[in-house]
């Protein structure tokens, strides 16, 4: 089911956005990953997506699952519901024992659709950097272009891994979670984000 729903999404973003991807290669055809990008759209989950031909497992908020047809359609795309309100050790082991099993899993830090919001300080929360160092899975990073207007252009920027696990202190503390995913990870999705006002590529 979640290859019929790339396919649709991939008729649907290649007609109404002309998407292109660069950096594709940086993506491993094996082995557990996590994909980091930002969030402004709805439409960003199909972008990232499109990054890929594996499965991507995502992490969504619980909110999106009250809706019957909505709670469908994430299950099979393989959605891992998520609560906002604070630390939902149960989503983390979904998320553990996914990255386990060698697949991908996807990740939106800001936690919330936030144009822009890669460039407030602490925007990410801290999931991702602590998912990542305790799996030693790695990271890779993914700017999409946020400017959704019909039969315009979107880019997705794919950046090359990151073992954050290298980077930690061997016993890592809140903060330094907070200075991977807001510092190192944050950083490089504004890099790419770079990339793309340059026009580097395209």
């Amino acid at each position: 089911m979640y290859q019929l729903i790339r396919f649709f999404s991939f008729i649907y973003l290649k007609i109404f956005f002309r998407f292109k991807i660069f950096g594709k290669e940086n993506i491993p055809r094996t082995g557990k990953l996590i994909i980091c990008g930002n969030h402004s759209s709805n439409n960003d989950t199909l972008m990232m997506a499109m990054t890929t031909k594996r499965d991507i497992h995502y992490m969504a908020k619980a909110e999106l699952f009250k809706n019957p047809i909505l709670r469908w359609v994430f299950t099979k795309a393989h959605a891992i519901k998520v609560n906002r309100d604070g630390n939902d050790m149960q989503a983390i082991r979904s998320a553990i024992r996914i990255l386990s099993d060698g697949n991908i899993l996807g990740i939106f830090p800001q936690g919330t659709r936030d144009k822009g919001g890669i460039h407030k300080p602490d925007s990410f929360k801290t999931g991702v950097a602590t998912i990542s160092i305790k799996t030693k899975t790695p990271v890779v990073p993914v700017f999409i272009s946020e400017e959704y207007k019909l039969f315009r252009r979107n880019c997705i920027y794919v950046g090359t891994p990151i073992n954050t696990w290298e980077l930690s202190p061997a016993r890592p503390t809140q903060e330094d979670y907070n200075n991977i995913a807001n510092g190192l990870i944050r950083q490089a999705i504004i890099e790419l984000e770079n990339k793309w006002k340059a026009g580097i590529d395209r």
